[in-house]
């Protein structure tokens, strides 16, 4: 093959750290990454050199490389940046940041794009048509993503919107192009080519245009809302259910109540017993007491009529022995007996 054929299907792009100017090259300033290979490798040249020296990297399968505030940078179909080392003596990859948080499709493609000073990566999504037939299939670009990289934090951030601006993204060099100086471009949007060689000999299709990336903004704005509204759903809901939590507790607080409240009556009720238990008992001491009394008052009359009968009997005796069976008075024959009481019992 002719190296002009060649360079089609086996080197995939090119992309230069400056001008290969003779300034630049007498300075050896200027240096040529190039993608190569079915497995798109990366490989790096200056000019004057007889060879291509080949980047050592534990990846496979690059999409896309920049050259960026003095370094290479390179992103894998995986979406891993890597930082390329052409200046040591083992040129080998770095890896850098890992993908964005997202799920990317399998036939997505990454381009890098510097713009006003920041590094992007734009996320083309593409959809494979007729896949199955030999002379329909082609690829058709459904919608675009960009991110903006974070040097501190090593990661990227979605971005809406990138002001007064267009993206031209394709496998020759992207670059980003001010709107408000060149009128002629949409702000806001981003201009693709058709980077499937695979599908040319066809000449039936060509995946190219451009991209608005302020209706991407509407979407997500509305997606946003509604996310917030169904958020606010589920907010609603956590108030109602801690409001029932809190009506049950109240409740239970309520039963817990009344409980402690029966407990008291019950409580109450025992004391109340306890109460007319001592009563009872008082009741019965007092009747003790009367009986004992009684038992007492009925003791002593008893003794006291012992005594009175002792002494009325010996009375009794004393008397009938003093008086004279008989005696008669002076003026008759009156016969007179003693008087005395006998006790009845």
């Amino acid at each position: 093959m002719e190296l002009e054929d060649l360079r089609w299907v086996f080197v995939f792009k090119y992309v230069l750290s400056s001008s290969p100017s003779i300034e630049s090259q007498e300075l050896g300033s200027c240096v040529v990454m190039a993608i190569y290979s079915e497995y798109k490798r990366l490989a790096f040249a200056k000019p004057g050199d007889e060879a291509w020296i080949c980047i050592e990297s534990p990846h496979v399968g690059y999409e896309d490389a920049i050259y960026f505030n003095g370094k290479f940078y390179a992103i894998t179909m995986e979406g891993v940046l890597v930082i390329c080392e052409v200046d040591k003596d083992s040129p080998k990859t770095i890896d850098f940041a890992s993908p964005p948080e997202y799920d990317a499709g399998d036939n997505n493609k990454f381009y890098l794009v510097e713009m006003s000073g920041n590094l992007l990566l734009v996320e083309r999504i593409i959809l494979e048509i007729d896949s199955d037939s030999e002379h329909n299939f082609h690829y058709w670009t459904l919608s675009l993503q960009v991110f903006k990289f974070d040097f501190q934090t090593r990661s990227w951030k979605g971005l809406l919107d990138i002001g007064d601006n267009a993206l031209f993204i394709g496998n020759n060099n992207s670059f980003a192009l001010s709107t408000s100086k060149h009128t002629r471009f949409a702000r806001n949007s981003i201009y693709f080519t058709d980077d499937h060689l695979e599908t040319y000999p066809n000449y039936r299709f060509c995946d190219m245009g451009y991209y608005d990336l302020t209706k991407e903004s509407d979407e997500e704005e509305e997606t946003t809302d509604e996310d917030e509204t169904v958020e606010e759903a589920g907010d609603e809901d956590e108030t109602v259910e801690e409001a029932r939590d809190e009506d049950e507790t109240v409740e239970e607080a309520r039963d817990e109540d009344e409980t402690v409240e029966e407990a008291r009556d019950e409580d109450e009720t025992v004391e109340e017993a306890r109460d007319e238990d001592e009563t009872v008992e008082e009741t019965r001491d007092e009747d003790e007491t009367v009986e004992e009394t009684k038992e007492k008052e009925t003791r002593n009359e008893d003794v006291a009529m012992d005594a009175e009968e002792k002494t009325t009997g010996e009375y009794a005796t004393k008397d009938m022995e003093n008086v004279d069976p008989y005696k008669f008075n002076d003026t008759g024959c009156t016969f007179s007996r003693p008087l005395f009481i006998m006790p009845s019992f």
